[in-house]
């Protein structure tokens, strides 16, 4: 009999991080001691890059916006450059709206509206507050992730969930995660849903969650998937599942529905986060049709590698090697995660609806991003597709242990090169 199996006849979690014994009959270090350790000995390869003068500043570059007045701090200012200045104006001065620009209803409500209960609770600027939110949701990813594959994997040796851990620390684009940006938190609600499924939380408890992932960011809605996959697990048969469904729908998407009517009220245009979004670009819009048929001959990839398209990498990354480019990085990491979710689904290291989830994570930005930003952004959005930890996981934990330092420490030196992209005005939004 399995560990899940008894663990549905009992109502007993045996595979609780805090009752599982590692091997030798040892317990395991507390998953959010972990986190922390793992968190502070990474952020400082971020901190050191970003006061290291590694990088020099990009000739006519173009500088990240200064909606909040810089703080004079080197490390402060980098960590709230670029939409972590939208986020911040709208967590002080709220939202605005004007058809005819780029406006700050792009950027959703529920990491500005943390932010800003934080800023009433402590004594701290809005750039402090923003960071503290970000920091700490980050540092409970990581304690997530770790509950998660051991829940996911109670057989496995310790080793697998350290690495999966250490894998989203040190992952190339995870300076995100430190960045008064809503990855972090994102990623957290996502991992306390899966979570929760291992834990058999109340149905509407895991929809109210998931609704939470839909204030936060658009990419929300792909959360819906795996809950309905989870339902019909849990209900049988389809016919229950559904009926299920009917009051479950609503309370699992509730961030992104009053998220709506807050736009229909104050602007009288429930969708203005989505029409704005046409202000945001690279290169100028075609017709749908060809946008299309550039998105199914994967043309916002091969263009960033093509002299003279709006995306070649040397206009955007210029004078920088193509190994240093932040803009290659972006299609390196999108490709990268397809390839893993592809090895994970083959290998039987990622369930039906984590490969779900991460498919629908990646697809959802490359359709409606991709095409407009030349790819831009993509690795940040790649971040937080978490099923790819799990089999990076899997991955270092079967190979030497010296090929898998080797792995990681090339995570670890990218990192800091893209921190100090980040600090020397590089676009690495």
């Amino acid at each position: 009999m399995s560990l899940g199996e008894q663990t549905r006849m009992t109502g007993v979690d045996l595979t609780d991080n805090r009752s599982v014994l590692g091997s030798g009959g040892r317990k395991p270090a507390n998953a959010w001691l972990v986190a922390l350790a793992v968190y502070f000995g990474t952020t400082l390869v971020v901190y050191g890059a970003i006061l290291a003068p590694i990088a020099a500043p990009p000739a006519g570059g173009v500088m990240s916006p200064q909606y909040v007045p810089p703080s004079g701090n080197r490390i402060v200012d980098a960590l709230t450059a670029w939409d972590a200045q939208w986020y911040l104006d709208i967590a002080e001065n709220g939202y605005t709206y004007e058809p005819e620009r780029q406006s700050a209803v792009a950027f959703f409500p529920a990491y500005p509206l943390l932010v800003r209960a934080v800023r009433a609770v402590f004594p701290l600027s809005f750039r402090g507050a923003g960071l503290l939110v970000s920091h700490a949701m980050f540092v409970g990813a990581l304690a997530l992730l770790r509950i998660y594959s051991q829940k996911r994997f109670p057989a496995a040796s310790p080793g697998l969930s350290a690495y999966t851990m250490i894998a989203l620390a040190l992952f190339p684009s995870s300076f995100f995660m430190r960045m008064a940006y809503t990855e972090s938190l994102f990623l957290f609600l996502c991992l306390a849903v899966f979570v929760g499924m291992e834990c058999r939380w109340p149905l509407g408890v895991l929809a109210l969650m998931v609704g939470a992932t839909t204030a936060a960011r658009s990419v929300g809605v792909a959360m819906l998937a795996p809950l309905a996959m989870y339902v019909y697990e849990q209900s049988g048969c389809w016919r229950r599942a559904a009926g299920r469904l009917v009051w479950l729908g609503p309370l699992a998407v509730w961030g992104l529905a009053a998220y709506i009517l807050f736009q229909w009220y104050a602007f009288d245009a429930p969708l203005a986060f989505a029409k704005t979004q046409h202000f945001w670009r690279m290169r100028p819009p075609r017709p749908v049709g060809e946008t299309l048929l550039a998105l199914g001959s994967w043309e916002p990839i091969w263009s960033v590698y093509l002299r003279g398209t709006y995306c070649y990498w040397r206009e955007i990354d210029r004078g920088l090697p193509l190994a240093l480019s932040y803009h290659s990085a972006n299609c390196v990491a999108f490709v990268g995660a397809a390839a893993l979710l592809l090895v994970g689904g083959l290998k039987g290291w990622l369930a039906r609806r984590e490969l779900v989830l991460g498919a629908l994570l990646l697809a959802i930005p490359y359709v409606l991003a991709s095409y407009r930003f030349c790819m831009g952004s993509q690795a940040r959005y790649v971040s937080v597709v978490f099923p790819i930890y799990v089999v990076l996981g899997q991955f270092l934990c079967r190979i030497p242990r010296a090929a898998a330092l080797a792995v990681l420490a090339c995570f670890g030196g990218y990192l800091a090169w893209f921190s100090a992209m980040l600090s020397a005005g590089y676009v690495t939004v």
